[in-house]
C-alpha cells in the first residue's frame, strides 16, 4: 500500500477523460484472449470514477473468471489477477476495483462490500439521524428491516439508540443478520476507560453485546490519537467488530494513518449526487477505506424537480430518490437514506434495476459541491487542533450547545490504571502512537 503522504490520484483516473479509451498493454490483450474477449471490447469501456475495495453479491463472491474480467477492465496485471483470485477469493486492500456493469446489476438487498478485515458491510442501510425517539424511530427500523435492509446506523448523539434496539427486536431477525453501526460522541474522546464506558452505555441502550462498526463521529472531539488507539482496543476486546471514522477529510486521514500506522476501515461522510467528494472517495479507495454515504438524498434539498435528476427519473419511470441512492451504490458506496415513512423506506431500496454508464455519467455531471450538513465542515479541521484535548465541544450540526467534557479523573488524581493510553499510544505528538491495535 502506498504511503498516504505520497498519495497521488491513480494515473489512469487522472488522465482519463470522456471518450478516451484506456491503453491496452500486451499483458492485458493476452488476459483478454484467455477470457474469450478482444481488445476492441476493452477499448469500448469508459473509465468510471466509481471505486470500491471488493464486492459480494449475496450468497457467494463472483466466480474467479468474472472477477478476473473486472480486473482486466481497469488494467491490473496478470500477476495481480492471480493474487486476487487466490485463497478463497481473498482480495488485497491496496487494490481499487471498478465494479463492472454485470456486478452493478447484481446488487441486491443481500449484497455487501468487503472491509479490509474481511467483514462484510451491506450496501444499503437505514440512517436514523433526526428520527424522533420513541415510536417514530422504532417503527422506521422495524419497517426497514422487514423491507430487506440489513444495516442500521445510529449514534449516542441522536438520542434514539434504545428505540433502534427495540425496532430490531420488533423485526424478529437474528442479531447476527444485522449490521449495526454506533458512534462515539465528541465529548467522550480521550482515555480508553471513558471511551469503553461510552460504548458500553450504547450497547445497553441498543440491547446487544457488540456493534459491528464503531465510528469516531467527528474529529472535533480532539485527543484524536489517544481516541483512535482506544477504538482499536475496543475492537480487540470484541465490543466492536470494526472501527472507523466519520467526517474526516483526506489530510486528516493521511495524518492519522501516518501517526498510527492503522487506517480506519470506514469513513462516513456526506456524499450525494450534488456533493460527490471525488478526491476523497478516490483516496479512501486507494488506501482501502470503504465510504458510507451519509445524506445520500441530500436531505431532500436537491429533490423535487430542483435538478436535472428529475428529468432522468421521469425517463426511467423511477423516483428521484431511487436514482440518487442507486447512484451511490453503483459508485461503490454504502448508502444510508433516512425516512420515517414506510412507503418511502421501501422505495428508497433501489433494487431490481441499474443505471447505465451514460446515466451514471449524467448524474455525475450534477455535482455542485452542495453541502447540506454542517458537520461536513469538520473535514477541514487542522490536524494540530485534532490532537489537542478539547475542554468544550459541540455535538450538534450548528456548533451550538457547547458541552463541557468530563474531567480526566484518573489523570488529575493520579489514579491511572494503565488502561487509558489507547493500546501502545502515548499522549505525545503526531508520531507517538506506534502500532496501536496492530
Amino acid at each position: 500500500m502506498s504511503r498516504p503522504g505520497r498519495w497521488r490520484r491513480p494515473a489512469a483516473e487522472a488522465s482519463s477523460t470522456e471518450g478516451k479509451a484506456p491503453v491496452v498493454s500486451d499483458d492485458i490483450k493476452t488476459a483478454l484472449s484467455q477470457e474469450g474477449l478482444d481488445a476492441t471490447e476493452l477499448q469500448q469501456l469508459q473509465p468510471e470514477e466509481e471505486v470500491l475495495v471488493g464486492i459480494n453479491t449475496g450468497a457467494s463472491d463472483l466466480p474467479p473468471a468474472r472477477w478476473r474480467r473486472s480486473l482486466v477492465d481497469i488494467g491490473i496485471s496478470k500477476q495481480e489477477q492471480s493474487e486476487q483470485a487466490a485463497g478463497d477469493g481473498e482480495r488485497s486492500a491496496a487494490h481499487v476495483v471498478h465494479p463492472s456493469m454485470e456486478q452493478q446489476q447484481q446488487l441486491t438487498p443481500s449484497a455487501s462490500f468487503t472491509l479490509r478485515s474481511g467483514l462484510q458491510i451491506p450496501v444499503l442501510g437505514l440512517g436514523t439521524r433526526q428520527l424522533k425517539p420513541g415510536a417514530e424511530c422504532r417503527d422506521a427500523v422495524r419497517v426497514a428491516l422487514r423491507c430487506g435492509y440489513r444495516l442500521v446506523d445510529t449514534a449516542a448523539t441522536y438520542g434514539n439508540e434504545q428505540d433502534v434496539g427495540n425496532g430490531i427486536k420488533a423485526a424478529g431477525l437474528r442479531r447476527e443478520d444485522i449490521f449495526l453501526i454506533a458512534k462515539l460522541r465528541p465529548s467522550a474522546h480521550g482515555e480508553l476507560d471513558d471511551i469503553e464506558e461510552a460504548l458500553r452505555a450504547s450497547l445497553r441502550q441498543l440491547g446487544t453485546s457488540y456493534v459491528d462498526l464503531y465510528l469516531i463521529q467527528s474529529p472535533r472531539g480532539g485527543s484524536i490519537l489517544e481516541t483512535w488507539g482506544a477504538m482499536l482496543e475496543l475492537k480487540k476486546m470484541g465490543l466492536a467488530r470494526a472501527a472507523g471514522v466519520s467526517n474526516f477529510g483526506i489530510a486528516q486521514l493521511q495524518a492519522l494513518i501516518e501517526s498510527s500506522h492503522e487506517a480506519p476501515e470506514v469513513n462516513q461522510v456526506e456524499v450525494h449526487f450534488g456533493c460527490q467528494q471525488r478526491e476523497l472517495l478516490a483516496y479512501c479507495a486507494h488506501v482501502g477505506i470503504v465510504t458510507i454515504a451519509a445524506a445520500p438524498l441530500s436531505r431532500g434539498r436537491l429533490l423535487g424537480g430542483r435538478t436535472a435528476l428529475a428529468a432522468l427519473a421521469a425517463r426511467r419511470g423511477r423516483a428521484e430518490a431511487e436514482l440518487a441512492v442507486r447512484w451511490c451504490m453503483q459508485r461503490g458506496l454504502v448508502a444510508i437514506p433516512k425516512s420515517k415513512n414506510p412507503q418511502r423506506i421501501e422505495s428508497n431500496a433501489p433494487f431490481g434495476f441499474s443505471l447505465s454508464k451514460s446515466e451514471m455519467r449524467e448524474i455525475g455531471g450534477l455535482d455542485s459541491s452542495f453541502v447540506t450538513c454542517s458537520t461536513t465542515k469538520a473535514m477541514e479541521l487542522p490536524w494540530d487542533a485534532m490532537l489537542e484535548e478539547v475542554l468544550e465541544v459541540s455535538e450538534d450540526d450548528g456548533g451550538e450547545g457547547m458541552l463541557k467534557r468530563r474531567g480526566r479523573r484518573r489523570r488529575r488524581k493520579g489514579q491511572g490504571k494503565g488502561r487509558g493510553k489507547g493500546g501502545n499510544s502515548s499522549r505525545g505528538g503526531k508520531g507517538g502512537m506506534g502500532k496501536a491495535g496492530g
